[in-house]
Formats: C-alpha cells, sequence, structure tokens
C-alpha cells in the first residue's frame, strides 16, 4: 500500500509539473502573438498618412488655411474639394513637406481634404477630413 501512494503522489507531481511547462509554453506562445501584432500596428502607422490641422468637422474662420499632417514620407500630392468624392477638385498640389498653405482665399462652406504620400511609385493615401470656414461676422436676426 505505502508503495502505492507514494506511486500515486508522484505521478500528481509529473501531472503538475507537465501542466505548470504547458501553461508556462501558452504564455510565451501569447506573449510572441502580442509581439507580432503589436509590430504589425506599429509599421501601419509608420507607413501612413495622419491628418491633423485642420480636424475633421472643424470649424475655421482663416479662409486661407494651413494644412498640416504627418508621415515618415517627404513627397506627396494635396487634395482639396468642395464634395467628399473629389470630383470638384479645388486644389491637387504636389507638395514636399508636411504642411499646405492655401495661396487663394476659399468660400464660406464646407470642404474635404487628404493627402497621398508617393514613393516608388506606390501610393498611401490618408483618411478624408473635412472642415467647415465660417464667417466671424455675427449677424442679428
Amino acid at each position: 500500500m505505502r508503495m502505492n501512494r507514494k506511486y500515486r503522489k508522484g505521478k500528481r507531481g509529473k501531472i503538475k509539473k507537465e501542466l505548470s511547462k504547458s501553461i508556462i509554453h501558452d504564455i510565451k506562445i501569447l506573449g510572441l502573438i502580442v509581439i507580432v501584432l503589436t509590430s504589425f500596428a506599429l509599421l501601419s502607422l509608420i507607413n501612413s498618412v495622419t491628418l491633423i490641422e485642420p480636424n475633421n468637422n472643424q470649424v475655421i474662420y482663416d479662409r486661407t488655411p494651413e494644412f498640416k499632417w504627418i508621415s515618415r514620407y517627404n513627397y506627396f500630392r494635396f487634395y482639396l474639394s468642395n464634395d467628399r468624392d473629389f470630383r470638384n477638385l479645388i486644389v491637387s498640389d504636389e507638395v514636399y513637406g508636411s504642411t499646405y498653405k492655401i495661396n487663394q482665399s476659399l468660400y464660406f462652406g464646407e470642404y474635404y481634404w487628404k493627402v497621398i504620400a508617393i514613393e516608388n511609385n506606390k501610393e498611401i493615401s490618408s483618411n478624408v477630413l473635412r472642415f467647415k470656414i465660417d464667417s466671424v461676422v455675427a449677424t442679428e436676426i
């Protein structure tokens, strides 16, 4: 009977040890998965164009706004339109750097803008942001 108890205790210890190894292995695998997914997320941020100013749905009062974005790229095409699909372009211009200053006075109203980075015949497009130019003059009704 004593040998049987020792055998059972030894078997439990072995099972616990194997379970422990299995859990540690699974944790290591999960850690690697997290690292890989984080790396892909960082790469997608690095290889993107993020529009900064004017913000989405921002109301501005300057009729010659300056546009700002961040990206690791240096050469861009800047687009400004009064429709979301960019069928009626107001500006389509090549830009070196991460800012663009409008050189014409825009009318009051809603506008849409985007930037496309160009590198090695590859285009990386930003999202599309909307802003509105409003008058500072107060009116009474």
